[in-house]
């Protein structure tokens, strides 16, 4: 259920991260240490393994660190939002939006699976506050156990853009040269 998802969002993140690891590889591939390594006439593997993806992979690991930092801290973006009162109201409604995401399921009224094929969309009424779908589950209880499904996709999709990303930029770097 997560993976297709978190996949989605990762390829806009590994972009980046290829084309960092690539070029990161290229410059330490070009550089003295590495072709005093191949003049030694050391195994590629070894090459690879010991000497350029310690080197080429330290900065993309330090732009992912810094990136998600900024990402989860933000505080400078958060001291500017709370300066104005539209900003508090949107960081009230995200808090909101984010808390419900976490207590949705504790919240919901009804069973997230459970169908009445007798209530198949139903409009909004005092037991089915948004009504419910075509197998008579209640909209409000889906709607509130949905939004985990979110916060969950997202930190499998960063990780994997992160790991992914790296590892083909470094490989095609070393294939490709150029």
């Amino acid at each position: 259920g997560v993976w297709l998802p978190a996949i989605t969002l990762a390829l806009v993140a590994m972009a980046h991260m290829m084309r960092m690891t690539r070029s990161n590889t290229i410059s330490v591939m070009d550089s003295d240490f590495m072709n005093m390594a191949r003049i030694r006439q050391l195994p590629r593997w070894r090459l690879v393994i010991r000497h350029l993806a310690p080197a080429a992979l330290l900065p993309t690991i330090s732009l992912a660190a810094m990136t998600i930092a900024w990402l989860l801290g933000g505080q400078h973006t958060l001291a500017l939002l709370w300066a104005n009162r539209q900003g508090r109201l949107g960081l009230v409604l995200i808090g909101l939006h984010l808390l419900l995401a976490v207590a949705g399921r504790w919240l919901a009224p009804h069973d997230i699976s459970a169908g009445d094929s007798l209530a198949s969309l139903l409009p909004p009424s005092a037991e089915h506050w948004l009504g419910t779908d075509q197998l008579g589950r209640d909209v409000l209880s889906r709607t509130l156990a949905g939004g985990r499904e979110a916060i969950y996709t997202s930190m499998p999709a960063a990780v994997l853009a992160v790991v992914w990303g790296s590892a083909c930029g470094m490989l095609l770097a070393i294939i490709g040269g150029r």
